[in-house]
């Protein structure tokens, strides 16, 4: 058993644990994680009061690591080798995630796609249209949140091309939302895509995780592409989002006239967004972005933070990206969600 997963699993139920406690946890070779002494050695004062409160805390992990193994749900965490290289460059990335499916961010560059729930039908056509040539040309993986619209036409597109679209859920894994979903997702995890979450996994949604699972989806992806955003929408937010953590973005222009969509003009007009008229420009997009944060590419992105972020002490453990971890951890990671419970 993992007792460090074990440890970070109780996050969710109230542990905390300090800046020194998670570099003292990462530090620790993945061996020395199969003995609990070995990770509670690591804690510091008001980390070892909640254990002495929590006796049976392994035992509860257990259990959860169990459902989780049922339904094919598998937990990652600041430092595995299958914690997303992208996430690393964010302000506040997130400490811990699961996933059912493949970990499509290590094999192939991502575009993250967000848009209306409600788009317009010249959005939907210009989608048809140009997203399945975009595809065909870059075989690039599409990263969205699953709503409805935009989100579920970018993961069907993708779909239809046989490309791997990974699904960023506000909820638990096992209580998707949107409900009444199940072909999608179902779907996605046949086709070596991925449902993504960093919540418990029966988690309900909640409305404050849309922000949070924004920032995922933008930190996942090399760019962004917003298809279609109103000023002071979720979509638009996003944009915003995916500026501060340092990704490009890309939307369409609309007509002056619309009723919708006039996000996109704004991002144009301040210099935010890139304009894309077609599969072509889209493409040219990418390919100045690609692989910078997802992919096999990424890894070149990650030396730089490991050379500014270098932890000392012995490395090891967290299957070779301790030092990228460290620098995470050193940027004052925090859990989004650390006062809710199973």
């Amino acid at each position: 058993m993992d007792y460090r997963l074990a440890l970070l699993l109780h996050i969710y139920r109230g542990l905390k644990l300090s800046p020194p406690d998670l570099m003292a946890l990462m530090r620790l070779e993945d061996l020395a994680c199969n003995e609990p002494l070995n990770v509670l050695h690591c804690l510091g004062q008001e980390a070892r009061l909640y254990i002495e409160r929590t006796p049976d805390w392994w035992r509860h992990s257990s259990e959860v690591l169990q459902r989780s193994q049922e339904r094919r749900i598998r937990w990652s965490y600041v430092g595995q080798s299958d914690y997303p290289r992208g996430w690393y460059s964010l302000r506040h990335p997130p400490l811990l995630f699961n996933y059912q499916g493949q970990p499509v961010w290590m094999e192939r560059p991502l575009l993250a796609i967000v848009g209306s729930r409600t788009p317009m039908n010249d959005t939907c056509l210009w989608l048809q249209r140009e997203l399945p040539r975009f595809l065909q040309d870059n075989q690039v993986g599409i990263v969205s949140g699953g709503a409805r619209g935009v989100d579920q036409w970018a993961h069907r597109l993708a779909l239809g091309e046989r490309l791997p679209t990974v699904c960023v859920l506000p909820s638990g894994i096992a209580n998707p939302y949107p409900p009444g979903r199940e072909d999608l997702w179902e779907a996605i995890t046949l086709q070596d895509g991925c449902l993504l979450s960093t919540y418990p996994i029966h988690e309900p949604m909640r409305k404050h995780a849309f922000l949070q699972r924004n920032r995922w989806i933008a930190g996942l992806a090399d760019a962004t592409f917003v298809a279609e955003a109103n000023r002071r929408s979720g979509s638009y937010l996003t944009a915003r989002l995916a500026a501060e953590e340092g990704r490009e973005i890309a939307t369409l222009p609309v007509s002056v006239n619309s009723m919708q969509g006039l996000g996109n003009l704004e991002l144009i007009a301040s210099g935010g967004a890139t304009m894309i008229r077609d599969a072509l420009d889209l493409s040219a997009f990418f390919q100045r972005h690609r692989g910078l944060h997802s992919g096999p590419r990424a890894a070149q992105s990650v030396q730089s933070h490991q050379q500014e972020d270098q932890v000392d002490g012995p490395q090891g453990g967290a299957s070779g990206d301790i030092a990228a971890a460290g620098g995470a951890l050193r940027r004052h990671i925090t859990d989004p969600i650390g006062d809710q419970h199973h």
